[in-house]
């Protein structure tokens, strides 16, 4: 998996949004599981710094153990916002796995861990649902801030919000659709 530039996301040049699009994009390519970026609310986008780098780790970890584990057909990363918050979820179609047997025999993953840790770190609530079967959801919730990135002129859409962006691996590009984005979807059958 190629290294994601940590650097580059402290510029104050760069934005979360088109940065995580192009690791996202690349991911996809690397792995052949089209991993889809859906921006529900801006707002959930508008996170420190010092967040947005520990973010970009977790989000690694989580599509690491889809690569490594899921046997996922496809993959989300869903900015949204909820009771003031911005949640960010990592979803996969895969297998999933049962989190109580996990941890009664003792199979707790080093992975889950340390993304736990990064988003209790920075005063962020962390969570996963699993289904055996039913794929997985890691799910990161922070406080949102005024950040550097507020006070920018970003692109937009005529609504002022963010379009949605896919990112796929077939064809490799990025798509942008200006659809709001549904937090619900349907399995594909």
């Amino acid at each position: 998996q190629a290294i994601f530039g940590l650097k580059a996301l402290a510029s104050p040049n760069v934005e979360l949004v088109p940065t995580l699009a192009e690791y996202l994009h690349r991911f996809s390519e690397q792995t052949g599981i089209p991993v889809e970026l859906k921006v529900a609310d801006e707002k959930a986008t508008r996170l420190a710094p010092h967040v947005e780098v520990q973010l970009i780790r977790i989000i690694q970890e989580a599509l690491a153990n889809v690569r490594k584990h899921a046997q996922a057909r496809q993959a989300w990363v869903i900015f949204e916002t909820e009771e003031g918050r911005a949640k960010v979820t990592i979803e996969d179609d895969g297998r999933g796995f049962d989190p109580q047997e996990a941890a009664r025999r003792g199979k707790a993953s080093f992975g889950l861990q340390t993304m736990r840790e990064r988003v209790e770190g920075v005063g962020g609530d962390f969570s996963i649902e699993a289904v055996l079967g039913q794929g997985t959801k890691v799910i990161a919730r922070f406080w949102i801030t005024a950040s550097r990135r507020t006070r920018r002129t970003r692109r937009r859409s005529n609504s002022g919000s963010w379009p949605a962006v896919a990112v796929s691996a077939s064809p490799a590009r990025i798509r942008t659709d200006r659809k709001r984005c549904p937090t619900r979807r349907q399995k594909p059958s």
